[in-house]
């Protein structure tokens, strides 16, 4: 059945492909509502102006400029709302599994292995939610697999002026347009510059002048957009467990390293016991496989990972999941080789074992289920239709704190937006029972707003209002709600 399958290979491989990214449109067309960072960073894209993305943002958030710049164009050519907000990451999650399959076709001869990572990394959950939400993490991803593809080309090329002007600018744009794109130009220069010295036992010139160009747009991009925030208590503090360590000092530190790679392979296959295995298992052969007959290639996937664990550990680079997800493509591409390698040498038995557990895996990676069920994270938008069609013109609506970037999004910037007034802005720590006094009107009537509500606070809240009214309605709908009080 297997020998069957492989001859269709050239039919199956495509119609794997096509799968993933129909699977991202189909989610992108859910339109779901934006979550708090999403809401964040689009109230930066409509507040500044094009030059603004060139220096920290407002609302804690972390973006590449050209990534805004692009946004930015999007929203005045499509309005502002989710479909041109998610355009990018769409288009970059799409991609990334176009390049991905060119890559498997590179790295990978078997072909019963070019169908099961390109349906690990299609129905994998993290890549398609990234590759239809509002940050740059897909991008980053399909940037890190297109720099690694376009280096291959030039592997035996010579560093004439006119590719040293490729590299140049290439280089330059990928750093203001992606931040991992940093570990991955490092391991482009390192990879040419082993290449040069096996072939020609010389430092090419050109290579060190592009080199010299991306450290220096790396230093401006860190200076002007990164390090003000970067170097910020808050968010040392909301990272501290996703930073790396390679030595690490105590028992909790070193569970702290041990879990983030961890994550890391469940990420790649699944969480299963069995897929840790599996993954660790061939991710291992892979490595030692590249490394003993492909040196350039080893070092183009190999050192991107060690770089970003590198500046982990100088609590420079965090490893959360959407932080790490330009690595998930390289690593599967590692597991590939060891995979491939090794199903070579397989008997028939073995083989058929294996291919069991590579359907698990795909199995468990569960994100085809969204073909036929809504990803949604936090309906707001449903709650606001709801306030639209109960809450009287009158009405007082008080906004939660955390709540309040979505609110504002979806109250005063979307193309759709439903400009409800009165309303209050709660700060941090105010409460119904010291807001509502201070800004009731004519209407006896309040309503509360929450979204990205924990819910210590968000009882907290109602517990306040409870004093100085009683709760008459509410309407609740995946973490988001609304609730009316009546004095």
């Amino acid at each position: 059945m297997l020998a069957k399958l492989k001859g269709l290979s050239f039919l199956l491989a495509p119609f794997f492909l096509l799968l993933g990214i129909l699977l991202r449109v189909v989610v992108y067309l859910q339109n779901r509502s934006l979550i708090i960072d999403e809401a964040n960073l689009a109230r930066n894209v409509v507040e500044k102006s094009g030059i603004a993305f060139f220096s920290s943002l407002d609302y804690q958030q972390y973006c590449p400029p050209v990534f805004l710049l692009l946004t930015k164009l999007n929203t005045h050519l499509l309005g502002v709302n989710e479909f041109s907000l998610k355009l990018l990451p769409l288009l970059g999650g799409g991609l990334l599994l176009v390049l991905f399959y060119f890559l498997l076709n590179i790295f990978i001869k078997e072909s019963v292995v070019h169908w099961y990572l390109l349906l690990v990394l299609g129905f994998s959950t993290l890549a398609i939610r990234y590759s239809t939400e509002f940050k740059q993490y897909s991008l980053d991803a399909l940037l890190t697999l297109g720099l690694i593809y376009v280096a291959l080309q030039f592997k035996a090329a010579k560093w004439t002026l006119k590719n040293t002007l490729v590299w140049l600018v290439l280089g330059s744009l990928m750093i203001w347009t992606s931040m991992p794109s940093i570990f991955v130009l490092a391991a482009i220069g390192f990879a040419f510059l082993y290449e040069s010295w096996i072939t020609e036992r010389k430092i090419p010139v050109g290579l060190v002048l592009a080199g010299g160009f991306w450290l220096l747009n790396f230093g401006l991009y860190f200076w002007t957009v990164l390090y003000q925030d970067s170097t910020s208590d808050l968010l040392q503090d909301y990272h501290q467990n996703f930073f790396f360590e390679f030595l690490p000092s105590t028992a909790a530190e070193a569970a702290r390293s041990f879990n983030l790679i961890v994550g890391l392979m469940t990420s790649i296959t699944d969480r299963t016991v069995l897929g840790l295995i599996f993954c660790a298992l061939f991710l291992s052969l892979g490595t030692h496989q590249i490394i003993k007959k492909k040196k350039f290639e080893a070092l183009l996937l190999l050192l991107p990972i060690l770089f970003a664990l590198i500046a982990s550990n100088l609590n420079l680079y965090s490893l959360i999941p959407r932080l790490s997800l330009f690595l998930i493509p390289i690593c599967l591409l590692l597991m590939g080789v060891g995979l491939s390698f090794a199903w070579g040498k397989m008997p028939p038995i073995l083989k058929t074992a294996t291919a069991i557990l590579m359907l698990i895996s795909i199995v468990n990676k569960d994100g085809y289920r969204y073909f036929g069920t809504k990803m949604e994270f936090e309906d707001s938008k449903a709650v606001f239709a709801f306030l639209a069609k109960h809450r009287a013109s009158k009405d007082l609506v008080v906004v939660q704190h955390d709540a309040v970037p979505t609110f504002v999004f979806y109250n005063s910037m979307h193309d759709n937006a439903y400009h409800f007034q009165p309303v209050y802005l709660a700060k941090w720590a105010e409460k119904p029972a010291a807001i509502v006094p201070t800004q009731q009107g004519d209407s006896k009537t309040f309503w509360l707003f929450f979204a990205h509500t924990f819910p210590a606070e968000k009882a907290a809240y109602l517990e306040s209002a409870e004093q100085i009214a009683r709760p008459i309605q509410k309407y609740e709908s995946k973490v988001a709600a609304a609730y009316r009080f009546d004095q």
